[in-house]
């Protein structure tokens, strides 16, 4: 079973840098160092995003990136799809999906926004799987929009590029997909 995050917390706004063991080598999209996971899960870098993906739940633990003025563009059709890094029983597939809105009132809520991306070069690395988890359809179009547009302004003002860090709350076990 999989364990439905009741809400994607945006855990931090990185300004200062974490205090807590550092994964190997540096990645552009954490601020000094990103977050050192436990367990079985897979760390994916790509130049949007990096993720660290949990085998167990098929979702992000957490997902670095950094939104910057250039790469805020024009909304860009979402293709949703399963991500080639990753091997197929650690991750979901579109069809997973299949009649989760209606039953579950859940939307496929990004952690790294793809409005965010639409400018950069890879934006289309947002849409996939694993950069998703389940948010209720309220959460995710109402204050979870308005905090992912409250970072875009920050980044459009005079801080200029802003670093994020989001992960899942996981609160109770998340009743089965329809698929």
């Amino acid at each position: 079973r999989l364990l439905l995050p009741a809400l994607p917390a945006l855990l931090l706004l990185l300004l200062l840098p974490l205090e807590s063991p550092v994964a190997e080598g540096p990645d552009p999209n954490c601020l000094e160092a990103c977050p050192v996971t436990t367990g079985v899960s897979l760390i994916v870098r790509r130049s949007s995003h990096t993720l660290s993906n949990n085998a167990g739940t098929k979702f992000a633990d957490w997902v670095a990136y950094e939104v910057a003025p250039a790469d805020i563009g024009r909304s860009q059709r979402r293709v949703w799809r399963a991500d080639p890094q990753i091997p197929a029983d650690q991750t979901l597939e579109p069809g997973d999906y299949k009649g989760a809105h209606k039953a579950l009132k859940t939307d496929r809520g990004h952690q790294a926004p793809l409005a965010s991306f639409t400018g950069a070069p890879d934006w289309e690395t947002t849409n996939y799987l694993s950069n998703i988890t389940p948010q209720k359809s309220a959460l995710n179009q109402g204050p979870w929009k308005n905090l992912e547009d409250a970072v875009r302004s920050l980044a459009k003002s005079q801080a200029g590029r802003v670093h994020v860090l989001t992960g899942p709350l996981y609160e109770r076990e998340m009743p089965p997909l329809p698929q």
